[in-house]
């Protein structure tokens, strides 16, 4: 299984948010299994995250950090990506959140990238999900 998960980090939630980059993937690589959550969910639904992660045999998880509070959640969902280094994981820390970068940085460079636009997202999602030739 193929899973991308995005987590949102931010103050509040407007109730209609659609994620732009959630909804690409549904398009361009509608194999891939799409999750969200933030930083305000619940633990279940983190913890449906977390489960998702470790029954993919690929993982591209992006969080896109807007405000450094409530962290809880999302700490322990990167201390389970840390977990899984038998598998083939890409983190994508979007913002400035010196916690979360010092500990997306334990996965190495070929695994942790800071900061990444929209559009080379999208790129790397492709060459990343293609990349193993497994359409699973």
């Amino acid at each position: 299984m193929q899973v991308l998960i995005h987590v949102e980090v931010r103050e509040e939630y407007p109730t209609n948010f659609k994620n732009p980059i959630i909804e690409w993937t549904k398009k361009q690589l509608p194999k891939v299994v799409t999750f969200d959550f933030d930083n305000l969910s619940e633990n279940s639904v983190a913890g449906y995250a977390t489960d998702l992660l470790k029954q993919a045999k690929q993982a591209f998880v992006i969080i896109d950090v807007n405000i450094e509070k409530n962290l809880g959640l999302v700490t322990k969902f990167i201390d389970t990506i840390s977990r899984q280094q038998d598998k083939s994981i890409m983190l994508i820390v979007n913002g400035e959140s010196p916690k979360l970068s010092k500990m997306g940085k334990t996965l190495g460079s070929t695994k942790f990238i800071q900061n990444l636009h929209a559009k080379e997202q999208k790129d790397l999602l492709k060459e990343f999900f293609h990349a193993s030739g497994n359409d699973e």
